[in-house]
């Protein structure tokens, strides 16, 4: 690169002046000299050169490596080492100080252009390839999708700013771990055998799984997973870009969720219309049944009250674990006056931890740690303002944190359970009038029958 500003550092007049000869005769420009690695120091930033040309053994308390370790820590100056030295130790502590050539004195013209030259074309060609890669991490920077790569045993070696912030943790702090670290334990397996059937000729594919994030929440996300092959053989590495679809998942389970709902209520409904008066008890637990399964819950219950309103008179429940279709009746209620306060207000019970209870429901709490609940819903019964009692779900093996739509679906369940309750009381109220009406009718008879006799 004719033209090129070289810096000499030499300690010995004569070479330096030759030297200075030799590179003019070639066309560059000798932007200085200095014979002490601590002057070159000092005027490295108003010479700014193109190239430096450093002796190894310098006069002063720096040597000529480690006057270039102090230059590039302070710019990206290429340096060629010059010395009548060609032990192996001295060698390597050049190559390890990262420089661009090494010339034995004396140096030939010859030998001295080419390795100018070729430390002027090593370094622009750097300097391209780390605009392109600052180019090319900015705009992976610049992205709202989840970037990372990572070795085919799933160690992160990069991630972008978006991965970052949506796992709430530096760069440092995430690579050289796991990117299945975060995954849900249940969809690990899944996920690695997915990255274990990509190949040279199937080397993308889209998964979607959930992550846990700081602080227990959950995430849904959607990955495109690209193998990188080396000689379209052997996977070196993947490149994944991720978003986030929790919204996405929610919107579609609370669709199926609706219609599963939808299909139950007229299912539920349906059965209660044809169902013998007899059978309705059977039918109930058949109902809190599929309510439990429908809603993911492990115990669903119905539980009415007893005409004074003190306690439970009839109670009907299912459990996952068991499968039993009843409970135990004759609970007393006024221990749990923060429940009755809500119920009494037409309010639902919605507990996604037990553990947060407040203190004035104290009772409330002890009680469902005592049955391993964790997390509650339940909403009151009611007809014309009357409270009959209470129906609802609860978990045992998780905290469920209940949604809008399954507070909504245990409304309408609600209503048509209070439906059902206030037709079966009209019924049996309807047979007892018959009955006694019957018994009416027939002692006049009987008795005008015995008088007769």
């Amino acid at each position: 690169m004719p033209g090129a500003r070289i810096l000499i550092v030499e300690d010995e007049k004569l070479i330096a002046g030759e030297l200075s000869r030799v590179l003019q005769g070639l066309d560059y420009t000798v932007a200085g000299i200095a014979p002490t690695g601590e002057e070159a120091l000092r005027r490295l930033t108003a010479l700014r050169p193109d190239l430096v040309i450093m002796d190894i053994e310098l006069q002063g308390e720096l040597d000529g490596i480690e006057t270039a370790g102090r230059m590039r820590a302070r710019t990206d100056v290429p340096i060629i080492f010059s010395s009548v030295h060609t032990d192996l130790p001295t060698i390597r502590r050049a190559i390890h100080s990262e420089a661009y050539g090494y010339v034995i004195k004396p140096v030939s013209r010859e030998q001295l252009y080419t390795a100018i030259e070729t430390a002027l074309q090593r370094h622009r060609l750097e300097k391209r390839l780390a605009q392109s890669e600052a180019r090319y991490r900015a705009i992976v920077e610049d992205q709202t999708e989840l970037i990372c790569r990572c070795l085919p045993d799933s160690t992160l070696t990069f991630v972008n700013g978006a991965f970052c912030r949506f796992f709430g943790k530096s760069a440092d702090q995430l690579i050289g771990r796991s990117f299945t670290g975060d995954v849900a334990p249940a969809e690990g397996p899944c996920l690695e055998s997915q990255l274990a059937s990509l190949h040279a000729g199937n080397p993308v594919c889209t998964v979607e799984h959930r992550v846990n994030l700081p602080g227990g929440s959950q995430r849904w996300q959607q990955w495109t997973y690209r193998a990188i092959s080396q000689d379209q053989e052997r996977i070196v590495e993947y490149q994944l870009v991720g978003r986030d679809i929790t919204e996405r998942k929610n919107a579609e389970q609370s669709l199926l969720f609706r219609l599963d709902m939808e299909d139950l209520v007229a299912t539920i409904s349906s059965r209660f219309v044809e169902v013998k008066p007899g059978e309705i008890k059977k039918e109930l637990g058949r109902a809190l049944q599929a309510l439990g399964e429908t809603f993911g819950a492990d115990s669903c219950y119905l539980n009415l009250l007893a005409p004074d309103g003190g306690s439970i008179e009839e109670a009907h429940a299912w459990h996952r674990e068991t499968g039993e279709h009843g409970s135990a009746a004759g609970l007393p209620l006024a221990p749990f006056k923060w429940t009755l306060g809500k119920f009494s207000r037409f309010e639902m019970i919605c507990i996604h931890r037990v553990g947060d209870l407040p203190a004035e429901a104290a009772a409330e709490k002890a009680y469902y740690e005592s049955l391993g609940a964790k997390s509650v819903l339940a909403v009151p019964l009611s007809l014309r303002n009357d409270f009959l009692g209470f129906m609802g779900f609860s978990t045992v093996r998780e905290e469920r944190k209940w949604g809008q739509e399954e507070i909504r679906q245990l409304r309408i369940m609600g209503t048509i359970i209070t439906g059902i309750i206030a037709r079966t009381r009209a019924e049996e109220e309807s047979a007892q009038l018959r009955a006694h009406r019957f018994v009416d009718a027939v002692r006049p008879t009987q008795g005008q029958g015995a008088g007769n006799a």
